[in-house]
């Protein structure tokens, strides 16, 4: 006879009216919520942990192999991205030689003519201030020549003084002399 709802629910109505509703309900949640054929035997789990070990251990397998063919994909991938970035960077090496060799020549240039003109700048400096030199040259000439006259001039002016003192001296000594005589 199989057990549904409704029997179930016919039971406890009796128990109900026989024991009262705690010793019913108390009752009832002792009995199992199916049929007795729908429970598990040991048996079943058994033969149910036999079943899962044999997937798990299907499972383990599959896993391992898709472990093992990533791993072979992964280092080929691997081994592809390593040549290219090796070639990669060969080629920005090489272009970077390129450019500094490019930029020594440019800077080597840009002195060149920066040393060019610096030595034009210093040869124009040179004359002007060879120009300048003589040109102090010259006024040290004359001044040199001017002082030479006026000391010519203060010499001879001091040479008549003198020779007027002397005489002046020479004439008072000899009206003294003539005087005392």
């Amino acid at each position: 006879m199989s057990v549904d709802d409704r029997t179930r629910n016919d039971l406890y109505r009796k128990l109900e009216s026989v024991l009262g509703a705690e010793e019913a309900n108390t009752l009832m949640a002792h009995l199992p919520p199916t049929t007795w054929r729908d429970l598990t035997t040991r048996a079943d789990v058994d033969h149910l942990g036999i079943a899962l070990r044999a997937e798990i251990q299907t499972l383990g397998t599959e896993l391992r192999s898709e472990m093992q063919a990533l791993g072979t994909e992964l280092r080929a991938e691997t081994q592809t991205l390593g040549t290219e970035l090796r070639a990669e960077t060969q080629t920005l090496g090489t272009e970077l030689r390129a450019e500094m060799q490019a930029l020594g020549t440019e800077l080597r240039s840009e002195m060149q003519a920066l040393g060019t003109e610096l030595r034009g700048e210093m040869q124009a400096l040179g004359t002007e201030l060879r120009a300048e030199i003589q040109t102090l040259d010259t006024k040290i000439d004359n001044l040199r020549t001017e002082l030479r006259a006026e000391m010519v001039t203060a010499v001879n002016r001091q040479i008549k003084w003198l020779i007027t003192f002397g005489a002046a001296w020479t004439t008072l000594l000899l009206a003294a002399t003539q005087l005392l005589a």
